[in-house]
């Protein structure tokens, strides 16, 4: 029998030259991923009944995590990466979920990758960089100096009430995970 996946941490790694943010978890539950984030399109959020890692290796979705910082919402648009914690994590397992994360980096940074030879290398930095990460975490070796989230992490009262707008749709997403507010 398969253990549950039961992780609430989630690791956010962040690289100097790309805006956005890879967050890395090893077994995170269900329960954690929709209390930490709304997906970045559509459908808005992460259903109740979904057992997102259920006959997979891995998951990466780009995301939006959401916070209360100072009186007003703070977002972060990025990727997510959680690795089944039940399955045989080889380097085949890294590679493809690093390659996800360097192709959603690339689109949305609006790097050309392919084609030319000099075009693939900003590609293939990008897929070593989400390898580490992704490596750093699966040997629980995650540098100091990288955040770390736990639900109690997030301020709940304003968190769940801006959620619910978005999955009520009052609030919605723009292209880029950005909230458009009703007028």
């Amino acid at each position: 029998m398969r253990e549950k996946q039961n992780s609430t941490v989630v690791y956010e790694f962040r690289n100097e030259v790309y805006p956005f943010p890879i967050f890395v978890g090893l077994g995170v539950s269900d329960k954690t991923i929709r209390d930490f984030f709304t997906r970045a399109k559509p459908p808005y959020g992460f259903e109740v009944g979904d057992n997102l890692l259920k006959g997979k290796d891995a998951l990466t979705v780009p995301v939006i995590m959401w916070n209360y910082i100072g009186g007003k919402i703070v977002y972060k648009h990025g990727i997510f990466v959680n690795i089944n914690a039940n399955n045989v994590i080889d380097a085949g397992v890294i590679t493809k979920e690093a390659c996800r994360v360097a192709d959603w980096l690339c689109m949305e940074c609006g790097v050309r990758f392919g084609g030319k030879l000099e075009e693939g290398e900003a590609y293939a930095y990008l897929v070593g960089m989400a390898a580490q990460f992704i490596s750093q975490v699966i040997k629980h070796a995650v540098p100091q100096t990288v955040k770390k989230w736990t639900p109690a992490k997030l301020n709940r009262m304003y968190y769940e009430e801006f959620k619910d707008k978005i999955r009520r749709r009052e609030i919605k997403l723009d292209d880029n995970g950005n909230p458009i507010y009703p007028n």
